[in-house]
């Protein structure tokens, strides 16, 4: 089978995945680039989109920080690949840790209203270091007029508001 759980893909379905895009076995035995990390943002994002990406994202590319561009998926598959450090805001494109080298650092940023455990098969499989930190909630009357529900609620990163903004901004020099 291919999902043990909804949203929860089976070790033998991520095998076949990193096999597909030739990250087979041997991958598993590398290490992450000393130093190297990337971001997997969510620009343009219709639904969970991050509210002050930008500064962060710039930012962080003058420290060396590489943001993961939408491109061709083994390119994106690489950029992951050889990060030591993965910031991701959470949504699908924490997929492509299904090639993070073991013993890499994964950020995970969510909105507190909507944190699902989707990617923990993947973080277990690679042997990843998660952390979670949570962006500021959405304001009750927001949530009822902006958005569909918890799903589309914003990741709000905006320097100052919340425990996630801190754990970036603890990254910068």
């Amino acid at each position: 089978a291919l999902n043990d759980h909804f949203g929860t893909p089976s070790h033998a379905g991520m095998d076949w995945l990193a096999t597909f895009w030739g990250f087979d076995g041997a991958d598993q035995r590398r290490q992450p680039m000393q130093g190297s990390a990337c971001w997997l943002g969510r620009e343009g994002a219709a639904r969970r989109p991050v509210l002050g990406e930008e500064p962060w994202k710039d930012q962080l590319q003058r420290i060396g920080l590489k943001a993961l561009t939408q491109g061709p998926i083994i390119e994106q598959l690489a950029q992951v690949s050889s990060a030591g450090i993965v910031l991701a805001p959470h949504g699908a494109g924490m997929a492509n840790l299904i090639t993070a080298a073991p013993g890499s650092t994964v950020y995970e940023f969510v909105n507190p209203g909507y944190q699902p455990h989707y990617f923990s098969a993947i973080l277990e499989r690679q042997g990843l270091h998660h952390q979670r930190f949570q962006a500021a909630a959405t304001p009750l009357p927001l949530q009822e007029w902006l958005y569909e529900g918890p799903i589309s609620f914003p990741i709000d990163l905006r320097p100052g508001c919340s425990e996630a903004a801190e754990a970036l901004s603890g990254l910068l020099p």
